[in-house]
């Protein structure tokens, strides 16, 4: 159904037409309505073991995918049926540099240094190919996921918690296999985890893991979801009622997910599941929308619908002028009927999706590197993620994309805040672009929008005597608008080429819980003989006066020989900008009451850290797992929500042996059959066995 702009009853068709000609490049149009909606249903698998006492699947191997699918991909499967644009609008808008280029003048008036900065996983870790790097900050974790697919669990310090698991940990247990193309979520107000990938190319699913509990260390519960075609390249944003996912199926149409995400949360047997399809845009060979994805404790309002965008470039040759396709998805899951897209096309400044062009190393190699060998940019999409906030007197969201700096194929990060108020829908705040005069390549970034209103972005950054490394940048709400204030960093330095074309697929950025105000930031870079690694970043441009926190506990630690008289001992970190006086700090263990006492100093200069070790002991009487919560106590501490820590200390028994993995063929056996076999063991217990 076609909806036109609301226009006064006495309008005449020429006026209507003067009115849409003139204006429309100027004014977001309510373009159309989609009615699609196809009900279906998600199963539930089954809900694992506790992953740490789970035994350690290995990824799926190369054979093992041969077996499943034909003509098994040597990389994991990304932007099937993509090609080259080669039409080209010679009419197309910008005709030289991004408009909203600056170059660089106002960045470098705050220098913004990483609180944590530290190594992720690398190719001897993970070995799929582009790594697909991404992840995500809880209250007391950061998950970060690679191809194909291993993820691994650290605590705030950049310490791992956890040995590097394999997806199939999660997906063997409930019948399912590994294929690639991982996305981690921390769902900030159920203070829960989703691991999603898809399984392989030939089953066409959607495999969906939910923590049980706020640990990802503990068990999940799985879910499978069909979908009509393989599943590229997905995309996924929660919002107050469903899980959005996006897909780059084949076919005419865009298809749009949702999930019910209290059937998801609440672990139901079948997961209400609605997909929606909108026409594609056309002229390139790859396209897929973008999520949304809400963060904060303040939803969206009562009825709001969920949002996916995707871009249009004039160089394409299907718009007259560039713009951002604001898809507002509203799901009525008693009635599928009602369930509908609306689309808002929103101009934006000019741009150029086609941003570096280097010609004639394969593929999508268009970002040059010292080798020679180029590597993909992700021309045309929407860079993982989009990320939302509600402010209560108004909404906002920000979003990027790779597109041209000056003209000249130099690659730069487009960016863009979009804002709703009470009086006024969707429309464009402020958008800037981030490149400089150096004639090096950004791409691959991702952007965040904190409690406060700052923005961090994240991205690689290379060129023909630069390696592939990573960089950020970020501004504050005061700032002049369309400008990135920060001094950019660059917190990893590449020393070596990447060999092929793919590269990174994507990169994430995410603001802890905690504070609000933190941005964590992972992505791709190169090491020497062109070995791919990550690294993980943490920085905040907000800081309050007063602001003490815990940081770290430091003993006890898991062990069988835990007694009924451990002492406590944890670090706490003053963050505010002034001396913190007179502070308490606490513990709460095994659900227990509060015990607090006077911290052993009477003052903290900022950026000073303590060791505090209780007078009090604590008690592990018999094996098992332990609830730990620490915390401190400033009267005037003007951050609450980064003052308590929560921890699970666990007592092993000392001699404890559990049965894994029988291997396949032994199903059949009796009690009085003999044979030579092999079975998996694995030692949960504090002792070495012999």
């Amino acid at each position: 159904m076609l909806v036109w702009p609301r226009l006064h009853a006495g309008l005449s068709p020429i006026v209507l037409f003067f009115w849409i000609f003139f204006f429309l490049p100027f004014t977001a149009i309510h373009a159309q309505k989609y009615y699609t909606a196809e009900k279906s249903y998600g199963l539930k698998l089954g809900t694992t073991k506790p992953l740490y006492s789970s035994y350690v699947y290995p990824a799926t191997d190369s054979e093992k995918i041969e077996e499943l699918e034909e003509n098994s991909p040597q990389v994991v499967p990304n932007f099937l049926g993509r090609r080259q644009l080669t039409n080209h609008n010679p009419h197309a808008l910008p005709q030289g540099q991004d408009p909203t280029w600056r170059g660089g003048a106002s960045r470098g008036l705050n220098d913004i240094l990483p609180i944590v900065n530290f190594e992720g996983l690398n190719s001897n870790q993970g070995d799929g190919i582009p790594p697909d790097v991404n992840g995500d900050i809880g209250k007391d974790f950061f998950v970060q996921a690679v191809n194909s697919t291993k993820f691994r669990v650290y605590n705030k310090m950049g310490q791992p918690v956890s040995s590097v698991i394999t997806a199939n940990t999660i997906w063997s247990q409930v019948g399912q296999t590994s294929a690639g193309d991982p996305i981690i979520l921390y769902d900030q107000v159920a203070d829960r985890w989703f691991l999603t990938e898809f399984a392989p190319v030939n089953r066409r699913r959607v495999l969906i893991a939910v923590s049980t509990t706020s640990d990802p260390r503990g068990s999940w519960t799985a879910y499978v979801f069909q979908t009509p075609r393989f599943p590229d390249y997905p995309k996924y944003g929660i919002w107050s009622d469903f899980l959005l996912l996006t897909t780059g199926e084949s076919g005419s149409n865009t298809p749009i997910y949702a999930f019910n995400r209290n059937d998801l949360l609440t672990g139901e047997d079948t997961i209400r599941m609605q997909r929606m399809t909108v026409p594609k845009i056309g002229g390139v060979s790859f396209e897929v929308a973008q999520p949304v994805d809400w963060d904060g404790l303040t939803p969206p309002p009562p009825g709001s619908p969920g949002i996916a965008l995707k871009l249009n470039d004039d160089d394409w040759d299907k718009t007259t002028f560039d713009h951002v396709m604001l898809h507002k998805i509203t799901v009525d899951w008693e009635n599928e009927d009602s369930s509908n897209i609306e689309i808002l096309n929103i101009p934006t400044q000019p741009f150029d999706t086609d941003g570096c062009q280097l010609e004639n190393t394969g593929g999508f190699s268009c970002i040059p590197q010292p080798n020679g060998q180029g590597i993909d940019g992700a021309e045309w999409i929407i860079l993982n993620k989009a990320h939302y906030r509600n402010f209560g007197d108004h909404e906002a969201f920000v979003m990027c994309f790779m597109a041209d700096v000056n003209g000249q194929d130099v690659a730069g990060i487009r960016w863009l805040e979009f804002r709703r108020t009470s009086t006024e829908d969707w429309h464009l705040y402020q958008e800037g672009m981030v490149g400089s005069e150096d004639g090096l390549h950004r791409f691959m970034g991702s952007i965040a929008l904190d409690g406060q209103g700052n923005i961090g972005l994240g991205y690689s950054v290379s060129g023909y005597e630069k390696y592939p490394s990573l960089r950020y940048t970020g501004r504050l709400p005061s700032d002049p608008l369309g400008e990135m204030t920060f001094k950019e960093y660059e917190f990893v330095s590449g020393t070596g080429s990447n060999g092929l074309d793919r590269f990174g697929d994507y990169a994430s950025m995410s603001v802890d819980p905690s504070d609000d105000a933190t941005f964590w930031f992972t992505g791709e870079y190169i090491k020497a003989q062109g070995d791919w690694a990550t690294r993980i970043v943490a920085f905040s441009a907000a800081r309050d006066s007063f602001d003490i926190l815990p940081i770290s506990l430091d003993y006890p630690i898991n062990s069988a020989d835990l007694s009924n008289a451990e002492p406590l001992t944890f670090t706490l970190l003053n963050r505010g900008l002034k001396t913190a006086y007179q502070f308490d700090v606490a513990y709460q263990f095994n659900n227990n009451s509060w015990v607090s006492e006077p911290a052993g100093v009477d003052s903290l200069l900022k950026d000073s850290s303590y060791l505090h070790t209780f007078s009090t002991s604590l008690a592990f009487p018999a094996p098992g797992v332990y609830p730990l919560r620490i915390a401190t106590g400033l009267d005037n501490d003007q951050n609450l929500l980064n003052d308590t820590l929560s921890y699970f200390i666990q007592k092993y028994v000392h001699k404890d042996v559990s049965l894994e993995f029988i291997p396949n063929g032994t199903e059949g056996l009796v009690c009085s059959t003999v044979m030579d076999g092999a079975v998996q063991l694995r030692n949960l217990g504090g002792d070495t066995l012999f």
